[in-house]
């Protein structure tokens, strides 16, 4: 239900608004007969499908049809119509996609939310369930939006990544952090004998992602330098995300939920999972109280 969704930028209410859907041969959906068939402009009123606004918030919504039962990615363009009926004409005002699996939508699901559903609505102090899609879509913005401006995805995840030294060194530093285990690091890894080196070799500091040889260790003493010289696979970030970051993308969630997430900077990337500007998320996430839980992890000291 509501897979379609949009927030009209600027706020259009009291509007009508339909949905036209295409397959991935760019066969459109009609109605009618709920087939698809080759687009004629002349029938774009056969295509349309409704939404509905929710009260006066310029927020529309609507059901992707069922009886679309093959799975794929659809094509999704949201028109304004403007007179009795939809024409090809008339404003296009959102667009997006939605993959479907032949009976509900696919929602992606990155695992990197800061927070939980129950604990954004507990913040906000909301106890119905009008708006969760909306909400859930904005944890994973603010969160995609938060990795991005403290340089670093806080969720822990496994990675293996290759590092270019412009010269030889004693230190390696590491893209994420804070470290939670590095299973081996691997020295020359493109060369025909690489030096693989394991973990009773080296010692690092979780917070910083510093990562150097023991005084001890028989392995070579430097990480070499060239391009892509060492390759590092080690798990990093945090399996429970501190309470300082859950609190701040809650701050920020309610900003844009309360704000209608209306910065017209940017046109609305709506329609699936998406319902805001990815510049509403932004200026949030720069909101003072926001940004000062935020740069308490910027600096790899936490």
């Amino acid at each position: 239900m509501n897979e379609l969704k949009l927030q009209t930028e600027p706020v259009l209410t009291g509007a009508t608004v339909k949905a036209v859907i295409r397959n991935s041969s760019a066969l459109v959906y009609q109605t009618t007969t709920q087939t698809f068939v080759t687009f004629v402009s002349a029938d774009i009123d056969d295509y349309g499908v409704g939404m509905t606004e929710q009260a006066t918030s310029g927020f529309y919504v609507g059901d992707f049809p069922t009886a679309i039962t093959s799975a794929g990615t659809y094509t999704v363009v949201v028109y304004h119509q403007s007179g009795g009926s939809l024409v090809s004409s008339d404003d296009v005002i959102g667009e997006g996609e939605i993959v479907w699996d032949g009976s509900e939508e696919v929602v992606a699901s990155t695992g990197d939310d800061w927070t939980t559903l129950a604990y954004v609505k507990a913040f906000m102090k909301k106890t119905d369930a009008t708006n969760d899609d909306l909400i859930s879509d904005l944890i994973t913005a603010v969160s995609k939006e938060g990795d991005a401006y403290l340089r670093r995805v806080i969720t822990d995840h496994a990675y293996s990544e290759f590092y270019s030294l412009d010269q030889a060194s004693f230190l390696l530093l590491l893209n994420q952090r804070p470290v939670a285990e590095i299973s081996q690091i691997t020295l020359n890894p493109h060369e025909s004998s690489p030096e693989e080196i394991d973990g009773s070799e080296f010692i690092f500091d979780a917070a910083t992602g510093e990562v150097r040889l023991k005084p001890t260790s028989t392995a070579t003493p430097v990480f070499p330098c060239g391009f892509q010289s060492v390759k590092a696979e080690y798990t990093a970030g945090y399996s429970t995300v501190p309470e300082d970051l859950q609190l701040a993308c809650a701050m920020a969630v309610q900003i844009v939920y309360r704000t209608g997430g209306t910065d017209q900077t940017l046109r609305s990337e709506t329609i699936g999972q998406y319902s805001y500007t990815r510049a509403s998320v932004v200026a949030a996430l720069a909101a003072p109280e926001v940004r000062a839980k935020l740069d308490l992890y910027r600096g790899g000291i936490v």
